[in-house]
């Protein structure tokens, strides 16, 4: 696979879901970096800029919508996507609110979720 220009953060609790997520990204040719709770991402974030990330709303300490609004004060532009089991009606609408691009469900197709961020990283 070709690299391409964009870096992705992916912020879950579950080691089992995010390095297959970054192992997924990197095959297709993105930069894809870890972190396993709110409190590494925030401190990743803070060194790194990143294109897009994809991060999980139920994670013990800071929940993904709580790392959201921490981010957004000091990389406003950052594009975000939220990656949940807890893809409920009221979540969705909490995550679009505040400005995700994508909410996506979990356990979700592969597909989705490369299509989901070649469509925000292109637009």
């Amino acid at each position: 696979m070709e690299k391409n220009k964009y870096s992705i953060l992916v912020i879950d609790d579950e080691s089992f879901i995010r390095e297959p997520i970054v192992e997924m990204l990197t095959y297709y040719g993105y930069t894809a970096v870890p972190a396993a709770n709110g409190n590494e991402a925030i401190s990743l974030l803070k060194k790194t800029y990143f294109d897009l990330v994809l991060c999980d709303i139920s994670m013990p300490g800071q929940t993904g919508f709580e790392v959201f609004q921490e981010v957004k004060t000091f990389t406003p532009d950052v594009k975000f996507v939220f990656v949940s089991a807890f893809d409920n009606k009221e979540n969705i609408q909490k995550g679009m609110e505040m400005g995700a691009k994508a909410f996506i469900g979990k356990p979700f197709d592969t597909d989705e979720l490369l299509d989901a961020i070649e469509n925000i990283l292109k637009h």
